[in-house]
């Protein structure tokens, strides 16, 4: 149990240096965002994790978004996508 609890406070504390720290201070400064559950899946956005075909993901909707989209100007038409938003996927919207 103590190993697991000290294992916690190393991953926090690295979560914070990578999105606290090391991302605001690159140069131009790179943003992140979670996307939201119920969202239309857009594979130039996302990578779905819970599918074997990624065919697939035709009108599939975001369950879960456990690693955030990292890029440039996310919301332009000229954005740069660093690192794809990790998600998790159900058919209906709810």
């Amino acid at each position: 149990k103590i190993t697991s609890e000290n294992l916690a406070a190393t991953i926090i504390r690295e979560v914070v240096k990578i999105f606290w720290l090391r991302l605001k201070v690159q140069e131009p400064v790179i943003q992140y965002r979670w996307i939201q559950n119920n969202t239309l899946v857009d594979k130039t956005l996302m990578e779905v994790a819970n599918l074997d075909d990624k065919d697939e993901v035709v009108n599939s909707y975001v369950d879960l978004c456990f690693f955030p989209l990292i890029g440039r100007d996310i919301d332009s038409n000229n954005r740069k996508i660093y690192t794809l938003a990790k998600v998790i996927t159900k058919q209906h919207q709810i």
